[in-house]
C-alpha cells in the first residue's frame, strides 16, 4: 500500500500482486478528486456571477436614486412662488418695441 500527499489530498494506491493492475480504490479516489474540483469551479462560477449581479444591482439603484433626486428638484422648483418685484424694478427690454 502506497500513500502520497498531493496538494493536501491523500491518494491511496493499491496494486494487485497477481496481474499488476491498479486496484479499484484509486479509481474511486480519482472520481472524488474530480468531483471536488468540479464543485470548486462551480462554486467559483456561482460566486462570480452573484458578485456581478450585486454590482449591477448597485449601479441600477445609484442611477435610480440620482433620477429620483433630479425629479424631486424639478418638482420643488415648480412649486416655488415667483419672486415679486419691488417698486422701481420692472422689465427693461432694450431691443424691440419697448425702449
Amino acid at each position: 500500500m502506497d500513500t502520497r500527499d498531493v496538494n493536501t489530498r491523500t491518494i491511496t494506491i493499491r496494486l494487485s500482486k497477481g496481474d499488476g493492475r491498479i486496484g479499484v480504490e484509486e479509481e474511486e479516489e480519482k472520481i472524488t478528486v474530480y468531483r471536488r474540483e468540479l464543485f470548486g469551479c462551480g462554486l467559483w462560477l456561482v460566486m462570480t456571477m452573484w458578485a456581478g449581479w450585486l454590482l449591477t444591482w448597485e449601479e441600477f439603484w445609484q442611477c435610480e436614486r440620482a433620477s429620483n433626486q433630479r425629479q424631486k428638484r424639478k418638482t420643488t422648483t415648480l412649486k416655488q412662488q415667483p419672486t415679486r418685484l419691488s417698486s422701481g424694478q420692472g422689465l427693461r427690454i432694450k431691443h424691440g418695441a419697448f425702449k
